[in-house]
């Protein structure tokens, strides 16, 4: 790559090195190592070939002559590429090794000529150089005597049919120890000559002195064209020497041949240094012709422009209206007549001006004009594509300079990353990068990404090697001033690099960007904030240091998510702002629209943070496929470039308030975004309140402008030295000049200027014959001869006191060197110095510098010695970036919103029955649906059920009711009644493991009901009991209180034993009696207090002792509290009910208080006429019962309907069941006032099925 320290390789450069672009000089901020590749090899028509890969961009010139970027691998044979040359305008000498010699035009001529015919040999690298022609080596042999003081005798070789050879060699170690070791020429054979580095970053004098002595040595002149040849084997040489000559803004032609033996020039026969025999190669048809000069497509379009103008007779009209005649002519004033081949005649730059093409199209105002000034005022080049063929693969370069940028693949970013900082997995790396451009992922995205980087949908991002990215402005305000030595660098983790602690931020990216991630031991979740509120906050922070957490919420009151939405209410805000943690509540942005079909819908335009839009649209629909939410009747994603629109139909007669809070509460359409507030400070993790976060921060970038300070103080001091140095220099100007010239060498030039004196071999009379002053030494001088006040400024500077405390700030070469005229640091800067620079505009021109410099000093110092003045510099800084980035908040906020909604404000209480069947179907339906019957009627349909399904539990319940699940395994689970799908008395229900975690082994037994005003009593909690009884007849109280925290996926409610399973549970005042019933027709009536309460992890105690095949089929509780199952007072009554339609009522009075864990009393004589007992309640009088069966048959009938009979009776016929069915369950059910008892017989009813 061209340098302004000349040609470089790409893998050589470094971040901070420059180079030449078309638009100037600019500084590498990165250079990436891509991993190896499949590569591309484009040959031009002038023979360079570049090796690229295959999606890097090429500015090509179209037949239009616009400029278009083209893939290297839609590149075509014919395209134009476009060149530009750019030469190192460099005219400082080489240094070479560590010595002190340098790359003289001397030494480089003897280089080259050494690539071309030298040779080294020995042990002792013996250098030697030939030719046929004497006067080469009588040049080397004179920069030998010049450079090194070494005699190189000059020796010849004749050869039978050769012309005679001139030889010279170099023996001496200083000799040897340059070309073989400064410029590693040991070892090169003909196949694998280079050109020496340090020729390619030397000045322009230095390379044509290398090349002068190339073509001395194996170079030819054609002999009637002005045509230079050079011909090698070493591939690469040849290809150093194109970019070398590109460079000094020639255009070279290279040519190949196979399988030569003769002498070769670029490929083609030639005898040596026999220009006059390329007559060999045959005619002009065999030279491609040099084309780089000429603009591709011009002739057509210039020409083309002409003619559509010419008025005729050579006449044309100017933009002014008024007609000229303009011929086209030779530069020697030969008229060229117009034909209509000059349409496709090649067109040079020099042609369009030289023969007065571009004043004709500037006098007729034609834009081509404006085109060819831009191509002439650029100075580029177009070579033609001859071809494009794969060329392996290989590892490949690329650098990212400073200002605008072209984007990098992305594989290669993380490749560097791995490489250099990061050695762990790959996907890491670039997932990472992925998010930082992902804009609904950062409030200001960091990287510029272009491909696939995924979508709100969570749509993944294209593998790294089809997307590429470059930084952000934004991003590169976290590294300003990152090569002042603001921040601490350590090494990487190899030793090989050094990498930043932390970054400058000139923003406090930890609050704007926001963090999210899991580290061991701690993690963190910062939300992201709107960088204009964040730089108030912290600019209000500076301006009063005691400014308290709402204070600064004044100016930065919320997050702002980059997909906008709602913050729904601010105590999560406020505590997560004071105390570092905290919930905030984030809801879509939705509003009410009318459809065309005149429906109304629901549209969010906005999306909380980090919601997955197809997820949410997916968990919607489940939502309303289990009729969870009711009213909506489509949903749809219109979501375009435009932005995000999705529609939720509702049906005409859903609420849309209720709709939407239904949506809010089930949905992504709210979320919660925990936050956590925890940073490593200094080390060491933390949890910051906002008011912490922001005095980091401002800490931080107060270290980083004082260091930065005190850099640029170190550099302004350093050149104020140098120019100190010119300034005395070009004060004693002759005197400089004699001791320069007259020096040996540079060592004692230098050595002479440090001291101030002359060169030991010139006398006073030499002195007096060249006119300057005798000796003694040159003294400083306080009078610069026209530096005025600078020179006083100058020494004044020496007290090197930046700090005021006294203690000198000199650098310690300069402390080193007191009494010396000059340092080495300003003789070095002397003996570099231009020779143009000493007029008399340029001296005026370092005191003009000197000057500034100075005043620059002073600010500096002053900023170093007062907090106030950097704290004011800091914040300035900061509302730079708030003016270059700020923009409007996205997120809105809802002060008056709660942190939770209140559904049951928006569903009536009423009183319903939930059913829950053998397979787990689950809904509510109101209580209004059943209607009474007599006794001994068939029913009516009460559940929609699978013939391999029935109903297995059924209650009575209200919408706001909490509901405790109860599974066989002992599990609990929580739920309101009212997220229950509504249904009506012949629907199926929806499965109860979409409602809650139930374990796909694990069934339903038990539901409580519990009120919602109860539910968070804690005195109610305290004082009641869950009463749970085991089909083996264990019996169990635990405190309410253990239930009211139920985890998502259910709590241990009971241990059950193995071959057990819970069966029923109650809630209890903690004072009832229990009646326990078995299948075998006995039942036992004992006190609660005879069970002690224990925790919810045990098995309890035995309730009642079963015979060999009983099982427990039912338990009920009996007292004065309000949570007993039947009252003492209202006359109560045991029912049972048989499993083949049987029951009676009988008193509760017939059943004497025993002892838990007896056999108990006959309840029912069971036969297998009535079948096993399936079920026990306590009722009272005035109750209706609902009977369900397992074909899902139900039928309501009054309590008073059921005869009440002895224990030890079988009872009547409760309900007729039809062959194959079975009594399921029986609940009690209050009836409701004003209610009818509709009688209908059983004959009635089939009358009516009929």
């Amino acid at each position: 790559m061209s340098t302004p320290q000349g040609l470089r390789p790409i893998e050589a450069l470094e971040r901070g090195d420059e180079v030449c672009t078309q638009s100037g000089v600019e500084t590498v901020i990165e250079r990436y190592v891509m991993p190896p590749q499949s590569l591309l090899d484009v040959t031009l028509a002038d023979g360079t070939s570049v090796t690229t890969t295959p999606g890097q961009l090429l500015k090509v010139l179209t037949p239009e002559l616009s400029y278009e970027w083209k893939r290297t691998d839609e590149l075509e044979a014919g395209d134009h590429i476009v060149q530009r040359q750019a030469a190192s305008e460099r005219d400082t000498l080489v240094k070479l090794g560590d010595s002190d010699r340098t790359l003289t035009p001397g030494l480089a001529y003897c280089l080259g000529l050494f690539v071309a015919d030298g040779w080294i040999s020995g042990p002792y690298n013996r250098i030697g150089w030939g030719t046929t022609d004497r006067g080469p080596v009588e040049k080397v042999q004179r920069v030998l005597r010049e450079e090194f003081g070494y005699e190189a005798p000059i020796h010849e070789k004749d050869g039978p049919e050769q012309k005679t050879l001139h030889y010279c060699r170099a023996s001496r170690e200083d000799v040897t120890d340059v070309f073989a070791e400064d410029f590693d020429l040991a070892g090169k054979k003909a196949d694998t000559k280079e050109i020496p580095e340090p020729v390619l970053r030397s000045p322009r004098r230095v390379m044509y002195a290398f090349l002068s002595g190339l073509i001395d040595g194996d170079g030819s002149v054609h002999a009637t064209r002005n045509c230079v040849h050079y011909g090698s084997t070493s591939e690469t040489l040849i290809e150093q020497l194109q970019a070398l000559l590109f460079s000094l803004g020639l255009s070279p032609q290279r040519f190949t041949q196979e399988n030569f033996s003769s002498s070769h020039v670029n490929g083609q026969k030639v005898e040596r240094n026999q220009a006059e025999r390329l007559d060999r190669l045959g005619d002009a048809e065999n030279h491609k012709k040099l084309q780089a000069h000429n603009i591709p497509h011009a002739g057509l379009h210039v020409f083309g422009a002409l003619s559509e103008a010419h008025l005729g007779s050579g006449w044309y009209e100017d933009e002014n209206g008024e007609k000229f005649r303009q011929g086209i002519k030779y530069p020697d004033g030969t008229k060229i007549r117009y034909h209509s081949d000059l349409h496709e005649q090649a067109l040079g730059k020099d042609q369009v001006v030289k023969l007065g093409l571009l004043k004709k199209l500037r006098r007729i105002g034609h834009p081509l004009a404006d085109t060819l000034d831009r191509m002439l005022e650029q100075d580029v080049q177009f070579a033609e594509v001859e071809s494009v063929e794969p060329a392996g693969r290989d590892v490949t370069y690329d650098v990212q300079v400073t200002g605008e940028h072209e984007f990098i693949a992305n594989g290669m970013v993380v490749h560097n990353c791995l490489g250099k900082y990061h050695p762990h997995g790959d996907s890491a790396v670039y997932d990472a990068m992925v998010r930082m451009a992902q804009p609904w992922s950062l409030r200001y995205p960091l990287v510029d990404g272009q491909g696939n980087y995924g979508s709100l949908d969570g749509d993944a991002a294209a593998a790294m090697r089809y997307t590429e990215a470059r930084m952000m402005s934004i991003a590169e305000e976290m590294l300003t001033d990152l090569g002042k030595e603001t921040v601490d660098l350590r090494e990487n983790f190899d030793g090989t690099l050094e990498e930043p602690t932390v970054l400058p931020a000139a923003f406090p990216n930890m609050l704007v960007s926001g963090a999210d991630g899991i580290a061991v031991g701690m993690a963190t979740k910062i939300p992201p904030h709107n960088i204009g509120e964040t730089i108030d906050a912290v600019v209000a922070r500076i301006d009063e240091p005691e400014i308290t957490v709402p204070e600064l919420m004044k100016h930065l009151p919320a997050p702002d998510f980059p997909t906008g939405g709602v913050i729904y209410g601010y105590g999560g805000v406020q505590e997560a702002y004071k105390t570092g943690r905290g919930r905030v509540v984030m809801r879509a942005k939705m509003h009410e629209e009318e459809l065309d079909t005149g429906r109304t819908a629901l549209i969010a335009t906005e999306l909380p943070y980090q919601v997955n839009k197809s997820r949410m649209l997916e968990k919607i629909a489940d939502l309303v496929g289990q009729e969870r939410i009711e009213g909506i009747s489509g949903l749809r994603d219109e979501s375009d470039r435009e932005g995000l629109r999705v529609v939720i139909e509702l049906k005409r007669d859903a609420v849309p308030l209720v709709v939407k809070n239904k949506l809010f509460k089930h949905s992504h359409l709210q979320q919660t975004f925990g936050v956590n507030m925890v940073a490593l400070v200094k080390g060491r993790p933390q949890v910051l309140d906002l008011r912490e976060a922001i005095d980091v921060y401002v800490e931080h970038r107060h270290d980083v402008v004082t260091r930065r300070t005190e850099y640029e103080l170190r550099q302004a001091e350093d050149r104020a030295h140098v120019l100190e140095g010119l300034t005395l220099a070009l004060d004693h100007l002759d005197a400089v000049i004699t001791v320069i010239r007259h020096s040996p060498d540079t060592g004692e030039a230098r050595e002479n200027l440090m001291a101030g004196t002359y060169p030991s071999n010139l006398s006073d009379d030499d002195l007096d014959d060249l006119g300057v002053p005798p000796q003694p030494p040159i003294e400083r001088q306080g009078d610069a001869g026209g530096s005025e006040d600078a020179i006083q400024q100058r020494l004044e500077l020496e007290e090197r006191d930046p700090t005021g405390n006294g203690e000198s700030d000199a650098p310690e070469e300069a402390a080193a060197e007191a009494g010396a005229w000059l340092s080495r640091r300003q003789a070095d800067a002397i003996l570099a110095l231009r020779l143009s620079r000493l007029t008399g505009l340029e001296r005026d021109k370092i005191v003009g510098e000197y000057r500034d410099i100075i005043t620059e000093i002073e600010r500096l110092r002053g900023i170093l010695g007062s907090k106030e003045r950097r704290m004011k510099l800091l914040k300035d800084e900061l509302l730079e970036v708030k003016e270059q980035f700020d923009d409007e908040r996205r997120t809105e906020i809802d002060y008056t919103g709660g942190d939770s909604i209140d559904m049951e404000d928006l569903i009536d209480d009423e009183p319903v029955v939930v059913t829950v069947t053998h397979q787990g179907l689950l809904k509510r339906t109101p209580v209004t649906e059943y209607r009474a019957q007599g006794r001994g009627g068939r029913g009516i349909r009460a559940s929609g059920t699978r013939e391999d399904d029935y109903v297995e539990h059924l209650f009575a319940s209200t919408n706001h009711d909490y509901l405790l699940f109860f599974t066989d395994h002992g599990q609990c689970y929580w739920l309101r009644v009212f997220d229950i799908p509504e249904g009506s008395r012949t629907s199926k229900g929806r499965s109860i493991r979409n409602l809650i975690q139930i374990a796909p082994d694990d069934s339903l037994r038990a539901v409580l009901a519990v009120g919602k005003d109860d539910f968070t009593d804690e005195d109610f909690l305290d004082s009641h009991y869950v009463l749970m009884a085991t089909r083996g007849g264990q019996v169990k109280k635990t405190a309410l209180e253990a239930f009211s925290r139920p985890r998502s996926n259910g709590i241990i409610a009971i241990d059950t034993a193995e071959g057990d399973e819970l069966l029923e549970a109650h809630l209890t005042g903690g004072d009832s009696c229990v009646v326990m019933a078995s299948s075998s027709g006995h039942a036992i009536r004992f006190d609660e207090a005879d069970v002690r309460a224990t925790g919810r992890n045990t098995q309890g105690v035995r309730g009642i002792k079963l015979t060999a095949g009983a099982e427990v089929v039912g338990l009920f509780t009996c007292g004065n509290g309000a949570a007993d199952a039947v009252h003492l007072d209202d006359d109560p009554y045991v029912l049972t009910v048989s499993q083949k339609g049987y029951g009676k009522r009988t008193p509760l009075s017939d059943y004497r208080q025993q002892g838990r864990g007896g056999k108990g009393l006959v309840t029912m004589n069971t036969t297998d006429r009535t079948g096993p007992l399936v079920t026990v309640r306590g009722v009272t009088p005035g109750e209706d019962l609902l009977v369900i069966t397992t074909a899902g048959t139900m039928i309501r009938t009054e309590v008073d309907g059921i005869s009440t009979m002895g224990r030890n009776t079988q009872g009547v016929t409760v309900i007729n069941l039809r062959e194959g069915d079975a009594i399921a369950d029986v609940t009690r059910l209050a009836v409701d006032d004003g209610e009818a008892a509709e009688e209908e017989t059983a004959e009635e009813e089939d009358a009516a099925e009929k």
